[in-house]
């Protein structure tokens, strides 16, 4: 709740917060002619549903994110017109049919997408930041780069960017067909929220992994696989975040391994050199 400002009065002071923030409904034109649709899931907030009035009768929204993805059913009043804003990278159906028909037109509408996974969703309500929320583990590596400005040492840096201090490089290969791998000790159980891989920002692509798996463990050796990403394209700059949350909360770990079996591409200056590249590595409490 912080920065709501007076939530004084419970009939009207948190309603535009909860039906633009967390049911997702937001004008784009006078009157709500034309709106959005963007539900938005939280840690707690896993189902919304509610009535939004405007000129042209109350616009109903139900959505709930399930194992598969997200669920969406949506009345949009007659004389309006709906953009339902999703992230990518789902498989989408519309009133039963594969593919988009966005914008939508007045009537009622289930919306399922599957793919989805939490992490997908920004969450308003936590207004830490990834320093605040950074735990301090000691890295190891398969192999490492120690010189330049890459080293085991920088993976976990708290600045993102220093020019000293570049990140972590494995040694070259000749393949990108090789395995590396990354090892992470909290040094005691700890619970753990989330895991975001940032790329190098001075040759984007380059020495991300393309094949990989992230497992966890608490005794050294017994690790469980949580991700598996094949064919993995680069992010931007904001990094691939992993979210650990399940059914059952958040798990409590020691240890945090990411296997790799493909590498990235090579950078520009090191032609048939593939390595493992991060700009860091953030280990994340929830």
């Amino acid at each position: 709740t912080s920065g709501w400002m007076d939530e004084s009065h419970p009939d009207t002071a948190i309603a535009h917060h909860l039906s633009a923030g967390i049911l997702g409904v937001k004008p784009t034109k006078p009157g709500y002619s034309a709106f959005d649709v963007k539900p938005q899931p939280t840690r707690e907030v896993r189902w919304a549903k509610g009535l939004v009035p405007t000129p042209h009768g109350p616009i109903s929204v139900s959505w709930e994110m399930t194992d598969e993805g997200l669920k969406l059913d949506l009345t949009v009043p007659k004389g309006t017109r709906a953009d339902v804003m999703l992230p990518p990278g789902g498989k989408l159906t519309v009133d039963g049919k594969p593919g988009t028909v966005f914008p939508l037109e007045a009537g009622v509408h289930q919306i399922e997408v599957r793919g989805l996974t939490a992490d997908m969703f920004a969450d308003p309500t936590d207004l830490r930041t990834e320093e605040e929320k950074a735990l301090n583990p000691v890295p190891r590596a398969s192999s490492s780069h120690e010189a330049g400005g890459w080293a085991i040492a920088h993976i976990c840096s708290a600045a993102s960017v220093e020019a000293d201090k570049k990140g972590y490089s494995s040694q070259p290969s000749t393949s990108d067909v090789a395995e590396e791998w990354l090892e992470f000790d909290l040094g005691a159980e700890t619970t753990l929220g989330s895991i975001v891989l940032l790329p190098r920002g001075d040759v984007p692509g380059a020495g991300f992994p393309r094949d990989f798996k992230v497992q966890l463990a608490n005794n050294p050796g017994e690790f469980s696989t949580v991700a598996t990403y094949a064919d993995c394209q680069p992010p931007d700059e904001q990094g691939l975040k992993v979210n650990l949350y399940t059914v059952i909360g958040y798990p409590s770990v020691r240890y945090v391994r990411i296997t790799v079996t493909r590498l990235g591409p090579p950078p520009r200056d090191e032609p048939g050199g593939y390595r493992l590249q991060f700009s860091r590595v953030r280990l994340l409490r929830p």
